[in-house]
């Protein structure tokens, strides 16, 4: 009753309140297209999930529909601890922000040991860097869209 109360007044609460309880559960961070992708693909599986992401207008429909959504800043311990990093199997950074990448990373390394996970970056530059703070799996997206590329180009040739 105290869930449904607080969706009717303040759904941005209610959603935290949801995450907050979440266990064995993913992570995450960034409703960007390829957050979009990840949260669509775990909703399909039917795996629980938590969403960070600090716009609120990105996710305001999943926010109406009472999906474990946390709007705020990931960089923040409290964000984090929401989410129930503590709790998660998997966090995946799907952020646009190196800076949040790398912040995160250690925050939820520090807080889950066993959680696997996966970064996302564009900069190759920061790809070690990420695995000695704790990534499983840092993805780089330059690598990954050339493998991609590189089949057609063979095509042509």
């Amino acid at each position: 009753f105290l869930l449904q109360a607080v969706q009717q007044y303040n759904p941005q609460e209610a959603c935290r309140m949801l995450a907050k309880e979440m266990k064995d559960h993913a992570i995450v961070v960034g409703y960007t297209h390829l957050g979009e992708r990840i949260v669509e693909y775990l909703r399909h599986t039917k795996r629980p999930y938590v969403l960070i992401d600090r716009d609120p207008t990105a996710v305001d429909d999943l926010v109406r529909m009472g999906v474990p959504v946390i709007v705020d800043n990931a960089r923040e311990a409290s964000t984090v601890e929401d989410a129930g990093i503590a709790r998660a199997r998997l966090l995946v950074l799907a952020s646009n922000n190196i800076e949040t990448a790398l912040l995160v990373t250690r925050l939820a390394r520090a807080r889950n040991p066993q959680a696997r996970i996966i970064v996302r970056c564009y900069q190759d530059e920061f790809v070690d860097l990420l695995g000695s703070l704790g990534a499983t799996e840092v993805i780089s997206s330059s690598k990954s869209a050339f493998r991609e590329i590189e089949a057609h180009l063979a095509v042509q040739a």
